[in-house]
């Protein structure tokens, strides 16, 4: 899968132009973009702006003289690339958070004026993620109990890149997970759902085997 990730991260990068602000989440896949987008600004001289959800891959920016906004002080972002654990290409629902950096990821994404879902193959198979991540705060943990009575959930041990609880929830089936969109909107002690829908405006997934990549408009 590490080739389909690098096909993404090649073809990724050739929409970047000077003088754009780029945003990206976290994960495998962002990780080899990011690299991929350092050699790209040196190589083709041009100038660019950058935040990401992960610390991490800011400062690894900001090393490579990149200029590097934070967070909270981004109010415009033209291109957001991130990846996720699970897509649904017919209902377009989108599941991530497997990396613990759904609040910096969901707070981005909303200033893009265009999104990006970067996946391999693989991550269009639910049974290899039957999970929906939920990002809570210590505070509210007692209250994010109560509304998820019935289901069965874990709290991980690592905090999230924002310094919250994390909770795993066991989803049977594509119907449960479309439960979790929004979820964050109807319940206030849950800072930010993992599962989404129309959050993201495109996603492009990386077939080895046919050597090619399927670039999806996820709002059509």
């Amino acid at each position: 899968m590490n080739i389909e990730k690098r096909m993404l991260a090649n073809e990724a990068v050739k929409l970047v132009q000077d003088g754009m602000i780029v945003g990206v989440g976290a994960g495998s896949t962002i990780d080899l973009f990011v690299e991929k987008l350092i050699e790209y600004v040196k190589e083709s001289d041009i100038h660019i702006k950058f935040v990401s959800a992960s610390s991490e891959l800011n400062h690894k920016a900001s090393v490579a003289g990149i200029t590097v906004l934070d967070i909270p002080n981004v109010s415009e972002i033209d291109l957001f690339f991130d990846g996720a654990d699970f897509i649904d290409i017919d209902s377009g629902v989108v599941s991530k958070g497997n990396g613990g950096f759904i609040y910096n990821e969901n707070y981005l994404v909303k200033f893009a004026a265009n999104s990006f879902i970067l996946v391999d193959s693989n991550k269009l198979d639910f049974s290899r993620m039957p999970k929906v991540f939920l990002e809570v705060r210590e505070d509210q943990i007692a209250e994010a109990f109560n509304v998820l009575a019935g289901y069965t959930f874990f709290v991980r041990e690592e905090l999230s890149e924002s310094g919250n609880l994390v909770l795993e929830v066991l989803v049977d089936d594509l119907e449960s997970m479309m439960k979790f969109v929004d979820f964050d909107i109807e319940h206030s002690c849950i800072l930010a759902s993992g599962a989404s829908l129309n959050r993201y405006a495109n996603v492009w997934i990386a077939r080895e085997k046919d050597n090619i990549i399927d670039k999806i408009n996820l709002k059509v």
